[in-house]
């Protein structure tokens, strides 16, 4: 008896904690099945209240649905972004979940498009660099070519290895600082000697990583092996927040692709976070 009386209060709990509304379902396996959020696209659909959590098309304009069902609560949006939210969160970060979800729902709610503008994908992979395997992050984006589709594009990129700003002076290959008398005759030197070029830029001068990913990898030096580690999706679309998206494998109810991350950032933080989380511009 004291067993159950704890699983009770438990179940209790549960389901008067904020926002896991998701506990409502989880009936059976089945319905279990139904709430896990499979891929990114569901994702979008549940968050802009479009689909079911059994695939299937929102028309109701009142944002109730699946009250036909027997044995299933009716369910509004806020319900369903909810569900959206990692439990976690919840727990620890409650009224920064609310104010999301109540900013999101307000009367200009607002929706994801795949097509949109600032929002990111983090795909960690392995790459050989001169025959040493490496680990980089890729920082991708959708870039829409109008009347014409779309593609994924490398936008940023964590590696490291890459970094070419630690330089000591090379005698071998510099302008004498006597040389302005002469106007500057040793020029000719620098621009004789491509493979050296890089000694006659000052020492703090260092490209950004994308570009020196991009010509190490077109002079054959870097070969991509795999994808290896966690993918996750940062929306910055959304006025005021950053958003991260992750997968959750896991037996709850709360489960798949779900906000694990919540900041609240103005336009210029977002430029920051750009560079800082993304590795854009750097």
């Amino acid at each position: 008896m004291a067993r159950l009386t704890i699983l009770s209060c438990l179940i209790i709990v549960l389901i008067s904690t904020p926002g896991i509304a998701q506990h409502a379902w989880g009936k059976n396996q089945t319905e279990s099945f139904r709430i896990l959020v499979k891929q990114y696209d569901d994702f979008i659909s549940r968050f802009n209240f479009r689909m079911t959590p059994d695939g299937r098309e929102i028309t109701d304009t009142a944002h109730v649905y699946l009250e036909s069902v027997e044995g299933l609560p009716k369910i509004s949006r806020r319900d369903g972004l909810n569900m959206l939210i990692d439990v976690n969160l919840w727990k620890l970060k409650p009224e920064l979940c609310k104010k999301f979800v109540n900013q999101v729902v307000s009367a200009q709610p607002f929706v994801l498009d795949f097509y949109q503008q600032n929002w990111y994908v983090l795909r960690p992979a392995m790459v050989k660099y001169n025959g040493k395997e490496e680990r980089i992050r890729l920082t991708m984006k959708i870039e829409v070519y109008p009347e014409v589709g779309s593609k994924w594009v490398i936008c940023g990129i964590d590696a490291p290895f890459l970094s070419t700003n630690d330089r000591e002076m090379n005698t071998d290959h510099l302008i004498p600082p006597d040389s302005n008398g002469n106007g500057f005759i040793a020029l000719g030197h620098a621009f004789n000697d491509p493979s050296h070029f890089r000694e006659y830029l000052p020492k703090d001068f260092d490209t950004d990583a994308l570009s020196r990913f991009a010509v190490e990898s077109k002079q054959g030096n870097l070969e991509y092996i795999r994808a290896e580690g966690e993918q996750e999706y940062h929306l910055l679309q959304i006025p005021n927040w950053a958003v991260v998206v992750h997968y959750f494998n896991r037996k709850e109810d709360n489960r798949g692709w779900l906000i694990s991350e919540l900041q609240e950032v103005s336009d210029c933080e977002k430029e920051l976070y750009r560079g800082q989380y993304l590795n854009i511009g750097k």
